[in-house]
C-alpha cells in the first residue's frame, strides 16, 4: 500500500525513518554495511546526496516482503528496525517536515520489529550542493516496510553511486 508520495526537505545530508520520540546520538560510520543506510536503536539514517533540499519520497507499508526491483534502482539497502513506541515517521534532520504529517505515524503505535527497504536513485546527481524548495527534486527514495519474521542482517543489494 503506498501509504506517501511527495518530498522530505532534508538537511546535512539525511532523514531519518523514526520513532516519533527521537532516538539517541550513535556511531553513524562505524560497523555499517551501507552508504545507504546507518541503523540505530529505534532509527535508520537514510544518506542523501544533496546537502539538503527536497527529496522525492514514496512510502509503501506492507504486510510482507515484497518482490526485490534492482534494475531501475542505483542504490539498495535494508535491515531491521526494533521500534519500542512504533508510530514510524520520515523527516529531515530538523524534525520540521514530518512526513506523514500531524500526530499520526505510517506505522501501528506499539513495540514492533520491522524489515526496512530503502531504494535510491539520483545521489551523485547534485552531491553536496543544495536545492532551493521550490526546485525539483534530483534524489528518488522508495521506502518499504513490513513485519520482520525474524533477525535479519543489515545489508547493501546494490551500491551503484559508492557515496
Amino acid at each position: 500500500m503506498v501509504l506517501y508520495k511527495g518530498t522530505v526537505r532534508v538537511d546535512n545530508h539525511l532523514m531519518k525513518l523514526m520513532e516519533q520520540d527521537g532516538y539517541d546520538e550513535f556511531d553513524w560510520w562505524t560497523d555499517q554495511p551501507s552508504t545507504l543506510l546507518r541503523f540505530g536503536q529505534g532509527v535508520i539514517v537514510i544518506l542523501t546526496g544533496v546537502a539538503y533540499g527536497p527529496v522525492a519520497v514514496e512510502i509503501h507499508v506492507l504486510t510482507s516482503s515484497p518482490p526485490l526491483e534492482l534494475d531501475r534502482w542505483e542504490d539498495v539497502a535494508e535491515g531491521d528496525l526494533t521500534t519500542e513506541a512504533g508510530e514510524l515517521m520520515v523527516s529531515g534532520m530538523d524534525s520540521i517536515n514530518t512526513i506523514p504529517g500531524g500526530n499520526a505515524g505510517v506505522t501501528p503505535k506499539g513495540p514492533a520489529h520491522h524489515r526496512v527497504r530503502v531504494h535510491a536513485n539520483g545521489r551523485d546527481i547534485m552531491f553536496d550542493e543544495g536545492i532551493f524548495d521550490d526546485d525539483p527534486p534530483v534524489e528518488n527514495y522508495l521506502i518499504q516496510i513490513w513485519p520482520a519474521t525474524g533477525t535479519g542482517s543489515r545489508i547493501a543489494l546494490k551500491d551503484s553511486t559508492g557515496r
